[in-house]
């Protein structure tokens, strides 16, 4: 009996979510937790980047301060339509291109696209390219920071400023730094 009622509370509760939620079915999760991990590895990436341009534990506040501001950014841009649209009118003024900037690029995507997949504001499409994009961009990043990581993980020296960790990715093997 007990296991009746709870088989029916779940269903009602299932029925309450599935239409206050449009998009909440298997792939729609998936998708969403798939954002989240991307997301976490691409901030991860830069964060040890950052942690790698160091020789001092001093200087880690001044190294982390661009990650802070990255993120910062992308968190604004993922709001951002949401305050510059008006929800009494159709009107969106320039929420939408904010939106689209938003959902893509893979600084802000981690913040935007799960509510925009669960609310069902994309098409399954859409929300595919857009973790591809993401998925594309972890991976150049991984790419680059492993070469600049490689490169660095033994500096002692002064902090490195950006492009001082660019050429460090541009080079074939570490005896070439110094020459």
């Amino acid at each position: 009996a007990q296991s009746v009622v709870f088989g029916t509370i779940m269903n009602e509760i299932g029925a309450q979510i599935s239409s206050s939620v449009p998009g909440f079915d298997f792939v729609s999760i998936l998708l969403v937790i798939i954002t989240f991990v991307l997301g976490f590895l691409f901030y991860a990436l830069l964060a040890g980047l950052c942690g790698a341009s160091i020789s001092r534990a001093e200087d880690l506040a001044t190294a982390i301060q661009p990650l802070t501001f990255v993120s910062m950014i992308g968190f604004m841009l993922s709001y951002m339509p949401a305050i510059l649209s008006d929800p009494t009118t159709t009107a969106s003024g320039g929420a939408d291109a904010f939106l689209l900037i938003a959902r893509y690029l893979p600084i802000s995507s981690p913040f935007s696209l799960p509510s925009a997949i669960l609310l069902g504001e994309m098409s399954l499409l859409e929300a595919i390219i857009s973790v591809l994009f993401l998925a594309a961009c972890v991976v150049g990043t991984a790419v680059l920071v492993s070469k600049i990581y490689h490169h660095i993980v033994l500096y002692s020296g002064n902090p490195l400023k950006f492009g001082q960790l660019l050429k460090f990715a541009k080079k074939k093997r570490a005896y070439e730094l110094f020459v």
